[in-house]
């Protein structure tokens, strides 16, 4: 339940549930950049724009869904 209030939070804007929901994925988002483009260099700042994006289309995450596959699906493109 306390998940679902999260997810429906970060869907509505809200950084903190957000940075609650993301904290636990980001380094396999890193690591996803490292893999797409070869350098732990530009993977970080990939990473970090991806992050940004992700949290720029919150409107587009459905709650009940898992986080993590929407998430790496927003990093990976």
């Amino acid at each position: 339940l306390a998940q679902r209030r999260l997810e429906i939070a970060f869907q509505q804007g809200d950084p903190e549930a957000f940075r609650v929901l993301v904290t636990p994925h980001v380094d396999t988002v890193f690591t996803l950049c490292i893999r797409m483009l070869g350098s732990r260099a530009r993977a970080d700042d990939a990473a970090q724009d991806a992050l940004t994006r992700a949290f720029a289309k919150h409107a587009t995450y459905r709650p009940g869904m898992p986080f993590r596959p929407w998430l790496l699906t927003v990093a990976a493109n």
